[in-house]
């Protein structure tokens, strides 16, 4: 078995192994207000900032690893050519707004689960 795939399975599994610094809890706390309408936080734009950031990190980092055929073929996603941002952040959103029993694992894990569910690839 290869390396990536060994650490791609713990990363969808949540051990321990490999410690991610941010969490789901913390995506979620970052996103927030985008989808609030009276926020008053005056961190709103950083937060904001950082959801847009993370998500688009990590799937340009899982799109890379599919390019390099580092990623099982289970585990792919194929995002449709003209999707934006805004609307893979909206997926994420709506993956750990309906998954809270995996706000405590790795947010990259759970980018990549909402993309996969939201964008499977054909068969």
């Amino acid at each position: 078995m290869r390396l990536p795939l060994l650490a791609t399975l713990l990363l969808l599994t949540g051990t321990n192994i490999l410690h991610a610094n941010v969490t789901g809890q913390n995506l979620e706390e970052y996103c927030a207000p985008l989808n609030s309408q009276n926020s008053t936080d005056p961190t709103e734009p950083m937060k904001s900032g950082m959801c847009f950031g993370y998500i688009q990190a990590a799937i340009e980092g899982l799109v890379s690893l599919q390019n390099e055929k580092q990623t099982d073929e289970t585990l792919k996603f194929c995002i449709p050519e003209g999707v934006k941002l805004r609307q893979n952040v909206e997926v994420v959103w709506r993956f750990i707004a309906s998954h809270p029993e995996a706000l405590h694992k790795p947010a990259f894990s759970i980018i990549w689960a909402a993309e996969v569910t939201a964008f499977p690839c054909s068969k």
